[in-house]
């Protein structure tokens, strides 16, 4: 069974937001979980926790993309407070966790954002994850990065605008999944 969750993309201002998303996917079955990109607006916040459970077999492929601000509409961001947290079982023991947290500005070293107004993490968790690495890394852009271990990818995107960085994750999703597995909305 293939189960492919697109939810429509967030805008958040001034305001606070939670999310909350327990999934499981049975054994044999595949779970793509492809939100289009949230937008943050100056003085957002946002909290979300997802907790996935993966029987033996099942696959799980996940999107997170997240706009900070849209430059070409002059929209600035100062302040926003985020915390994204991810919980992956895999058997019913802990294959990957993340927490994100943000705030209240956006960092700018080398070892962050480095100036990106766009980010997404990818997450992918199946038997051939190591596999597909050299695929996944030939489609980054400079500052974005993957590893793969212990049958699971991670890739930490980065972009300077939305559209940038949809155009890497269409990249990424296909070096993964292959085109066809893919929703009409993420393809071009």
């Amino acid at each position: 069974a293939l189960l492919k969750i697109e939810p429509g993309n967030k805008k958040l201002s001034a305001v606070k937001f939670g999310d909350s998303a327990k999934m499981r996917v049975g054994a044999g079955a595949t779970l793509h979980w492809l939100p289009h990109e949230t937008i943050f607006y100056d003085g957002a916040a946002l909290r979300r926790d997802y907790v996935v459970d993966l029987d033996a077999g099942s696959k799980f492929l996940a999107v997170e993309p997240l706009v900070f601000g849209r430059d070409q509409m002059g929209e600035a961001i100062t302040n926003i407070r985020l915390k994204d947290t991810w919980r992956i079982r895999r058997g019913g023991d802990l294959a990957h966790a993340d927490v994100l947290t943000l705030g209240p500005g956006l960092p700018s070293s080398k070892a962050t954002l480095a100036g990106a107004a766009a980010l997404a993490t990818i997450v992918y968790v199946y038997e051939d994850a190591e596999l597909l690495l050299p695929a996944v890394r030939d489609q980054l852009y400079p500052g974005s990065g993957a590893s793969a271990w212990n049958g699971k990818l991670i890739a930490r995107l980065l972009a300077q605008d939305g559209f940038l960085l949809l155009k890497q994750i269409i990249s990424v999703l296909h070096a993964l999944s292959g085109p066809e597995a893919l929703p009409k909305l993420w393809t071009f």
